[in-house]
């Protein structure tokens, strides 16, 4: 019986792939990113090509960028329909959008398969590794984990028979998620939530009055890269750098923000808002 292992992310894609040196088993890896911009009909040739489009237009993705995520979730998208029948899948996961939907997403791409699905949920285990110590550690998606801790998070006791109602119902939620035309998506207490594109604006400019009040010059320029990385670490939600600058830009457009500089790369320009 073959093992094949699922996993969302290039980071947590890469320590897996350590974790798995000299195994007899294959891997899958899916890009990042899947918790924002839009996943319209993403499994098909129009819907990735929507989605690559809108990632060059609204991110900073050069060719060479776009062309890799979409060279992974190809290989992604054939590798899957090549497993065999008969395999033993586990899906590996995190209390975020992205993997939440990675996880959906497969179940949906895997339907009419007999294939026994298991779940990996680091979340959770990291969780539960860290029962009894006097540190604690929670994290935001699986790409956080080290090979050492995924190559202990492939036994047995630490992976979950996916039962058939739940595969069913993965599959009727991915199908809703891939028919949204929604741009960036929440999960929360064991619930994915369609959200409107400007969900994290007012947590930015919270973030930049934040930031002037703390150097006491409300006048003063403040760097991208320094705003865009104190919404990153603050946030509860699992978000890039790319959608937070996205979002930025957005903010400047709309006249909340001052900008300075090149505004092609993170690090060459400066903002202000307009009402400080």
């Amino acid at each position: 019986m073959q093992t094949v292992h699922i996993i969302f992310g290039e980071s947590a894609y890469g320590s897996l792939r350590c974790a798995m040196k000299g195994e007899q088993v294959k891997i899958i890896g899916f890009p990042s990113l899947l918790g924002e911009g839009p996943i319209q009909n993403i499994h098909t040739e129009t819907g990735l090509k929507n989605r690559l489009q809108w990632l060059e237009n609204n991110y900073l993705f050069d060719t060479e960028d776009i062309e890799r995520y979409k060279q992974l979730f190809e290989t992604g998208l054939q590798q899957v329909e090549q497993i065999a029948e008969g395999s033993k899948i586990i899906i590996w996961t995190c209390e975020n959008a992205a993997e939440q939907f990675g996880i959906r997403f497969v179940a949906k791409l895997l339907a009419g398969k007999k294939v026994t699905c298991y779940v990996c949920n680091t979340f959770f285990n990291v969780l539960e590794s860290y029962k009894g110590r006097d540190t604690w550690c929670e994290i935001r998606y699986s790409g956080e984990i080290g090979s050492e801790e995924m190559k202990r998070f492939m036994k047995n006791e630490w992976i979950e028979l996916m039962t058939n109602e739940l595969f069913v119902t993965y599959q009727k939620e991915a199908e809703q998620l891939l028919a949204s035309d929604c741009a960036v998506r929440t999960w929360r207490h064991g619930k994915m939530y369609y959200e409107d594109e400007n969900r994290d604006d007012a947590f930015i400019i919270k973030m930049a009055k934040m930031l002037h009040r703390d150097r006491q010059d409300e006048s003063s320029w403040l760097k991208a890269v320094l705003l865009i990385g104190h919404v990153l670490g603050e946030s509860e939600h699992d978000i890039s750098d790319s959608w937070i600058n996205y979002r930025v830009h957005k903010l400047i457009e709309q006249g909340f923000f001052q900008s300075e500089g090149d505004l092609r790369a993170i690090r060459k320009y400066k903002v202000k808002l307009n009402d400080v």
